[in-house]
């Protein structure tokens, strides 16, 4: 899952949206800072840590490191290497899970630099109810062509603890029963011939946001309530990650709208009928309520793959988001809700 993997920002400066500015690599004038990577969330049992240090065109391993992680004071062991896991001084593995309000200490101690990093752990959004709806969409502007889609109409509510601007990652996933193979076979127990089909389950993260207003707001460029920053910056960036805010909220609640393709692979009308191939479509949404560092870190994640020009990427001074005291990278905790529609 991409909440637990690295991701390596290179360049891009954040104003006010960021707790602090901080360079990615080293221009050979400055001594290389540690970096840690930690994107959590609290349907995870297992936790990662990501540790580096910046180096003059790309990241480095660091020789040692020593990894301390707390939860409101009690400390985490560390995960023991295992045949099927190797963890390493670059890579810390944790077993423990997290609930709302929880006080969360990393602290990296490698190559004689210590950072360290304090968050709280989010309030969960609630999905309460989730409408479908079969559409057709055009293929492009300038088609006449059209596809059939799955419309989601995901009502989601913020109880009366969550205050202020709400920051939130969307996940989606679909499961696909794709059929491999069949056969005519005797049966000798009913005496006849019959049909016998194999499948394999295909996963597809796909979706279609450009109906909602939450997930194209980069589009519009609204501001934050909380300071005068706007995803200008992010102008024809894709919302690759599924990020949104809770300014589009009333009273609340918004309900988001998710187009799905309609995939009908496995479903041959040769084989219709009461022995035939059926399809079962698993769809899960996730609403991953997310701290503000991390909406833009992953804004800045997406700009920087998607639309800079490789040459951006090296300006000097580079500028990443970080909440690393004394040191460069992200830990974070997104609070998780999970609705899922279909049969397992």
């Amino acid at each position: 899952m991409f909440r637990n993997i690295y991701i390596p920002i290179l360049a891009l400066l954040l104003t006010s949206c960021i707790e602090k500015d901080v360079g990615f690599f080293i221009d050979g004038t400055e001594e290389p800072r540690i970096i840690v990577n930690a994107l959590w969330a609290t349907n995870d049992t297992v936790q990662f840590v990501h540790i580096g240090k910046t180096g003059l065109t790309t990241t480095q391993p660091v020789s040692d490191s020593k990894v301390t992680l707390s939860i409101n004071g009690e400390t985490v062991p560390q995960l023991e290497n295992t045949d099927e896991k190797i963890y390493t001084s670059s890579y810390r593995g944790y077993a423990c899970q997290f609930k709302p309000g929880d006080i969360v200490d990393l602290q990296v101690e490698a190559e004689g630099h210590t950072v360290h990093s304090s968050i709280e752990v989010p309030q969960t959004a609630i999905i309460e109810k989730v409408d479908t709806v079969h559409i057709n969409k055009l293929n492009d502007h300038s088609s006449s062509s059209a596809s059939p889609y799955v419309r989601f109409m995901i009502q989601v509510h913020l109880p009366e603890r969550m205050k202020g601007m709400q920051y939130f990652r969307l996940e989606h996933e679909r499961d696909i029963k794709v059929l491999t193979g069949s056969s005519h076979i005797w049966d000798d127990e009913q005496e006849r011939y019959i049909d016998e089909f194999w499948f394999r389950t295909e996963t597809y993260y796909d979706y279609e946001y450009d109906s909602d207003p939450a997930l194209t707001e980069n589009k519009t460029q609204m501001s934050d309530d909380n300071d005068d920053y706007t995803l200008e910056v992010f102008d024809e960036v894709p919302n690759k990650y599924g990020l949104f805010r809770s300014n589009f909220f009333k009273d609340g609640r918004y309900t988001l709208i998710i187009d799905v393709p309609e995939y009908d692979w496995g479903c041959y009308s040769s084989y219709s009928g009461e022995n035939g191939p059926k399809c079962n479509n698993v769809y899960r949404f996730r609403i991953i309520t997310i701290p503000k560092i991390e909406y833009y870190y992953l804004w800045a994640a997406t700009a920087l793959h998607e639309v800079f020009e490789p040459g951006v990427l090296l300006s000097n001074p580079p500028i990443v988001p970080s909440n690393i005291n004394g040191g460069t990278g992200l830990f974070t905790i997104g609070a998780t809700t999970e609705v899922t529609i279909g049969d397992e």
